[in-house]
């Protein structure tokens, strides 16, 4: 496993865990509460594809801000609470705001809102309501209010007189930013005046984006082609096209769809782009492709699809055999679909990794018998946390809970089906902590990972020293696991005791399902890693009278594998040429994958790029 350690705290007996920059990263300090700037503490941090950061902090109020253009300076600070904010209802005072988006060239999306009831009156005739707002900061700091209460909606058909041009946006959810600076906005929606609101009788909720050309619906609640429940549908992922994914349920006594629904009621849908029959990617009772049992059908959809460049989506969902009205055998996965037809829907749906699949790589047999939410990457490779279980029949347990944890990494294998690489387990070993393994005591050793397009992953777990024994020192630590030819195992940063947090810090459920899928940087929510290979985390230093928090990034000093095995910045077919030429040797720059030869495997990452561009 080309597995490097980044970070790792923990409460040492001795000297084994000092402080160490490696030669082959640098850390960068991006803010620090033991500094003059008056930083209290640290929320959440995510990356640009320049190494710019963004971050929640408080200081002494909780506040958004961003590393200047070309790192010139100290962060910025975009918003904070307090603040006076002038729009459609004149000034008002920012009170709370949702965790911030960013797209890999820095531009950063948030959602603000005020903290009275009767901040605003939304067109001047409507009841008094919070104000609420839909922010845009460029890359040079330029700040847009796209929505707030009294936004002007366009018509997706100006002749269709049932759609009224002037509503009220208000209760919005957390945006997020495509790469051409396009924010997800899912609202509230209610008239300007008297009459329907697109033709409902009451306020509904839409699913739109908006940006520079304007506020463009994609779903309306409770209206054909497929009427979607008022207030059931998730916020929406979004890539570099603007095309969206989402979760909604549907009215299913009027949507005219074929299939089987929930028997227990529920029907709801997994959509691409706008709510029309031939964009439906997957819908409850409808059966799942590649589940362990052939007469299993989708029972529960995850509320978290991820999206990516190429037009593909991810999703955990579990699955059931209709028994009597229910679901019998119930069980999850991950599945993916993906545009094989060139016409931008992805139409393809397959399972990744199903309850039941054999999980490769380990000493041991083994099944899965949970995974977490899919992270989804520019490739279609996809890692995510898997529960383990002994397989059915074993005589002998071989997994127990001391060793049912992992980390994997899907790969597309070029034949229809995804190949596996086993990134870490729980009760092996930890890289380059010396004598520690990763934990077996902890309920969740590994957090929701991350994954960039070259196919590093970058991970939260916990270790012990010495499984077992009294003597044992556990910790935490961030781990990095290459998609380059590196077998180099080091401590970049590394103290006696502390904690770490990478993203939202959150570890995945597995048995049960998703939590909230980490991001592979295309889907408009920011990442903690990007393309170069940079991490970015908040460390936590224990100490007395009080502890230091900071924002680092850990920079590798090796540069990042991409497909461009000729090294002019773009991947082409003279790439082809170049990469055959070296099949079957170990040539770094055609090996694409950094498995250590070159291969089939290489040449259809390069031609996946090459058809995405």
């Amino acid at each position: 496993m080309n597995t490097r350690i980044l970070a790792v705290t923990g409460l040492a007996l001795s000297c084994a865990f000092t402080h160490t920059v490696n030669a082959q990263y640098t850390l960068r300090t991006v803010a620090t509460t033991n500094g003059p700037e008056g930083y209290v503490s640290f929320e959440y941090a995510i990356i640009a594809g320049d190494g710019r950061v963004a971050f929640v902090g408080t200081n002494p109020t909780r506040g958004v801000y961003r590393d200047p253009e070309n790192l010139s300076g100290p962060p910025v600070r975009l918003l904070n609470t307090g603040e006076a904010i002038s729009g459609e209802c004149g000034s008002v005072s920012i009170a709370n705001f949702a965790l911030p988006a960013m797209n890999a060239d820095g531009a950063v999306s948030l959602v603000a809102r005020s903290g009275g009831m009767d901040d605003c009156a939304p067109c001047n005739n409507g009841s008094p309501t919070f104000w609420e707002g839909h922010i845009r900061w460029d890359r040079n700091g330029t700040r847009h209010i796209f929505v707030q209460p009294g936004t002007l909606i366009e018509p997706p058909d100006p002749n269709n007189t049932t759609y009224p041009q002037f509503t009220s946006v208000e209760n919005g959810f957390t945006s997020r930013i495509s790469g051409n600076g396009q924010i997800t906005v899912y609202s509230h929606v209610t008239p300007c005046g008297n009459g329907p609101v697109f033709g409902v009788n009451d306020p509904t909720f839409a699913q739109m984006i908006a940006g520079d050309s304007g506020l463009q619906l994609k779903a309306v609640a409770g209206i054909s082609p497929i009427p979607l429940e008022v207030g059931t549908m998730s916020n929406a992922s979004i890539n570099a096209s603007s095309k969206l994914t989402f979760y909604g349920k549907l009215d299913s006594d009027t949507d005219g769809v074929s299939g089987i629904n929930d028997p227990n009621g529920q029907d709801f849908g997994m959509f691409w782009d706008e709510t029309a029959p031939a964009n439906i990617i997957a819908r409850e009772g409808d059966p799942a492709p590649g589940a362990a049992n052939p007469s299993a059908v989708f029972s529960e959809l995850d509320f978290h699809p991820v999206i990516n460049d190429a037009q593909s989506v991810a999703f955990y969902a579990r699955t059931g055999v209709i028994a009597a009205g229910a679901y019998t055998e119930q069980s999850g996965g991950i599945w993916i679909s993906t545009d094989t037809n060139g016409d931008g829907i992805p139409d393809d749906l397959r399972a990744v990794a199903v309850h039941g699949l054999n999980a490769p790589g380990l000493p041991k047999k083994a099944v899965f018998a949970g995974v977490g939410d899919p992270v989804l990457n520019h490739e279609n490779q996809i890692a995510f946390v898997a529960y383990l279980e002994s397989p059915p029949g074993s005589h002998t347990a071989t997994i127990d809970e001391f060793n049912d944890f992992a980390i994997y990494r899907a790969i597309p294998d070029g034949l229809g089906g995804y190949a596996f690489d086993l990134i870490a387990w729980e009760g092996e070993p930890a890289p380059s902590v010396n004598g520690s393994f990763f934990d077996t005591s902890n309920p969740s050793p590994f957090q929701d990972p991350f994954i960039n397009s070259s196919g590093a992953i970058a991970f939260r777990a916990v270790f012990d020293s010495a499984p077992g024994s009294p003597y044992s020192v556990s910790g935490n630590g961030i781990w990095i696991n290459s998609s380059g030819p590196s077998t180099n195992t080091t401590v970049v940063d590394s103290t006696f005791f502390g904690s770490f947090k990478l993203g939202l810090g959150m570890a995945s459920s597995n048995q049960s399902g998703s939590m909230g899928a980490a991001s592979g940087g295309e889907d408009g929510r920011g990442t903690v890693l990007n393309d170069n290979g940079d991490i970015v985390y908040i460390k936590t230093t224990f100490g007395i009278p009080s502890s230091t928090h900071e924002v680092i990034v850990a920079s590798s000093t090796i540069a990042p594998l991409m497909a461009d095995p000729n090294g002019d910045g773009v991947s082409s077919f003279d790439d082809v040429g170049l990469l055959l030429n070296n099949f079957g040797t170990a040539e770094r720059n055609s090996d694409l994958n950094g498995d250590g030869i070159v291969d089939v495997l290489d040449l259809q990452r390069l031609l996946q790029r090459i058809g995405a561009m």
